[in-house]
C-alpha cells in the first residue's frame, strides 16, 4: 500500500461518515490491520459491518461509500500480504508533528 494523498484520506473520512462512523481514517485503518493480523482471515463485509452502521436498502451514497471502503480493504490486505513489505500504515503525510502524532495515536 503506497502512501495515500490528503485527498484520498479525506475521501476515506467522507466514506466513513456516509456510513455512520465518525472515526478517523487512521483509526479505521489501524482497526482493519489489527483484525486482519489478529484473525488471519476477514471478509470485507465483516469489517465494514463492524465499523459502520447498517446500510439501508436503496441508499446509493452509502452503497458507493461501502464499495470504496471495500476497495480500501482489499488494498490493505494485499499490502499486508506483500512479500516485499510494501505496507505503510495510513498516517497523516506532512503537517505538524502534533498532527502526525495524533494520527499515530488514532491508528
Amino acid at each position: 500500500m503506497s502512501f495515500e494523498t490528503d485527498t484520498d484520506i479525506e475521501q476515506r473520512k467522507r466514506d466513513l461518515l456516509k456510513l455512520g462512523n465518525d472515526a478517523s481514517p487512521y483509526e479505521a485503518h489501524g482497526t482493519l490491520c489489527g483484525l486482519v493480523c489478529g484473525r488471519g482471515e476477514l471478509e470485507a463485509g465483516e469489517w465494514i459491518a463492524l465499523t459502520t452502521d447498517a446500510i439501508e436498502q436503496g441508499d446509493l451514497l452509502a452503497r458507493e461509500a461501502s464499495e470504496s471502503l471495500t476497495n480500501f480493504f482489499f488494498e490493505t490486505v494485499k499490502a499486508l500480504s506483500d512479500n516485499n513489505l510494501n505496507f505503510y500504515p495510513l498516517l497523516p503525510d506532512g503537517g505538524s508533528e502534533a498532527a502526525r502524532l495524533e494520527g499515530i495515536a488514532q491508528w
